[in-house]
């Protein structure tokens, strides 16, 4: 009896569930939701990017922006061999060294905010963008703990710390000008990579860096305050992108990374403790407590519905557009990149042909803002350069249901229940 309360309860507040262990349209699915048998890249797929010297691929990743770097996971779980697939999978510090790899010629897949992105397509990177990796990461003004700072404009004349040429850099000059300040002019700028920042250094007045920096700062350390969130004041939005020609040449090479990254974030959101096990092996994360790596974790990639990770197109083009716009005027990149480059950039076929494998529908609009908003509401905020109202993960105090009514095209099965549409 008391199990089939539960189960109406359920049923009640999501969508019909079947008994555990029942088919979804008689197919298997592996615990953590994909639909087994896994698909494979055909031979002469592989052919062609041996004869590139692509093979192993080389995913450029970066571990200090946890959420993206739930990638890595692919490898330990071997989501990419079991689709016959390669990788290797390459930590950097930060975007700009990704665009580097990535132009060189080193690395052939790779991950990227918004402000390193476009620095890419003003320089007529050959790349393309297949999914969202990660969004609404927070960013961060921080000062020193016992800092006599109460207001924006008490940082004139001070120093700043942060990555040049990163998404932090973009939100800070996004909140300094929205604060009445010049970002460059009434604060003394320092070029400083994260770890470095995270020490909260002598002679600096304050720092720009990125979770999980920002909390491990505030809460573990206890070396910095926030003194002004810098994400509201962006939609911060990161892409995960390969060479063009693997999409020209070898879609189901390309198909099949993008398999394996919503595999990797249904695994997060089914073996939350275990994913951050295997994240905090990388070097750069060690010195990271392991339940700050699975908290931080928790928020960028399990804290949303996992349809975040589309590409939505329209809607990411509008701040794409605001970003090309402020880098160009500033002399920062030298060739203009419009709205209509970022729609030739992003490919969302790839992840229509994922969702309908897993029968998950296609959102109207991004589960990353309330009900209700528009493109065009995104068009006036980016306009009025104010804060944006989304439902940024961190500040979410549960993770968003799913599914829910509206949420399925087809059957769909996680964690041993099948979940039907409604």
């Amino acid at each position: 009896m008391r199990r089939l309360m539960a189960t109406l309860v359920v049923a009640l507040v999501l969508i019909s569930v079947v008994p555990s262990g029942a088919p979804a349209q008689g197919r298997s699915y592996t615990d953590w939701g994909w639909p087994l048998p896994y698909e494979q890249v055909s031979p002469k797929s592989i052919e062609w990017l041996k004869a590139r010297g692509w093979w192993p691929l080389t995913y450029a990743y970066q571990p200090l922006w946890l959420g993206q770097s739930v990638i890595k996971v692919a490898g330990d779980m071997k989501f990419a061999q079991k689709r016959g697939l390669e990788v290797n999978f390459a930590s950097f510090l930060a975007g700009p060294a990704v665009n580097e790899a990535i132009i060189a010629g080193k690395a052939q897949v790779g991950s990227g905010g918004p402000f390193p992105t476009t620095t890419m397509l003003s320089r007529n990177a050959p790349i393309k963008g297949l999914a969202v990796i990660s969004y609404g990461y927070r960013h961060a003004v921080m000062v020193p703990v016992g800092s006599p700072f109460k207001r924006p404009a008490d940082l004139r004349g001070k120093a700043v710390g942060l990555v040049v040429g990163s998404g932090a850099e973009y939100g800070y000059v996004a909140w300094a000008k929205a604060s009445g300040l010049d970002p460059f002019r009434d604060m003394q700028v320092k070029n400083m990579p994260i770890p470095e920042q995270a020490t909260m250094p002598k002679g600096l007045d304050a720092v720009v860096p990125w979770d999980p920096a920002v909390e491990l700062m505030e809460r573990d350390r206890k070396n910095a305050t926030v003194f002004a969130d810098t994400t509201e004041f962006m939609y911060y939005f990161g892409t995960m992108y390969v060479r063009e020609e693997i999409v020209r040449e070898v879609p189901d090479v390309a198909q099949a990374l993008v398999d394996m990254f919503v595999e990797t974030v249904l695994y997060s959101r089914s073996q939350p403790r275990q994913t951050a096990e295997f994240l905090k092996r990388d070097p750069v994360l060690d010195t990271y407590p392991l339940e700050l790596i699975e908290t931080q974790n928790q928020v960028y990639v399990n804290q949303l519905k996992p349809t975040w990770t589309y590409p939505f197109v329209s809607w990411i083009a509008v701040e794409g557009d605001r970003v090309a716009r402020w880098l160009h005027q500033g002399g920062r990149i030298k060739t203009e990149v419009t709205a209509e480059d970022f729609r030739k950039y992003l490919v969302p076929t790839f992840m229509d042909a994922t969702f309908k494998k897993l029968g998950w529908k296609v959102p109207g609009q991004p589960p990353y803002f309330p009900a209700g908003t528009t493109l065009e509401t995104v068009q006036g905020w980016a306009r009025s350069e104010t804060q944006y109202k989304q439902l940024l993960p961190y500040h979410l105090k549960s993770p968003q249901p799913f599914p829910e009514p509206g949420d399925l095209v087809a059957s769909w099965m996680f964690r041993g229940k099948v979940y039907e549409p409604r």
